[in-house]
């Protein structure tokens, strides 16, 4: 390797905030637990229900006149939020690591090439022939 492109490697591989891949990965998976623990809590808890009742009520108030509710519309609302927050939040950490993985590879690239075109070989000043015999 060459020592631009390992200068370069080695501070993405150095820095330990959240460009630190395993820090964004681990980030990801906590952010697919918890949607995924909303979502069945939504289910078993009845917050999906009552959200339900409160868009049929948006709708139609006769409708739903009769259902009743645990959760407040603001409740519903927020709770909604945060869980479409946190799958964004996901989908924004995969892409993260989709266009990390492949500024990795564009750099190995690089420096494959470079080192391939330093090689004594495919020096432009190189006539095929073995000066030192």
């Amino acid at each position: 390797m060459t020592g631009a492109s390992t200068s370069v490697a080695g501070a993405i591989w150095e820095y330990k905030g959240m460009l630190n891949q395993s820090t964004w990965r681990k980030a990801g998976a906590v952010t697919i637990a918890l949607a995924a623990l909303m979502a069945v809590y939504a289910a078993a808890g009845g917050v999906l229900r009552d959200s339900v009742i409160h868009m049929t009520r948006l709708v139609s108030e006769e409708a739903s006149g009769q259902l009743t509710v645990d959760r407040p519309l603001l409740f519903c609302v927020l709770y909604w939020l945060v869980f479409a927050l946190l799958i964004l939040v996901s989908f924004y950490l995969a892409a993260l690591d989709y266009r990390f993985i492949r500024l990795q590879f564009t750099l190995e690239k690089k420096a494959l090439i470079d080192e391939s075109l330093s090689t004594a070989f495919l020096r432009p000043d190189n006539d095929g022939s073995d000066k030192n015999n």
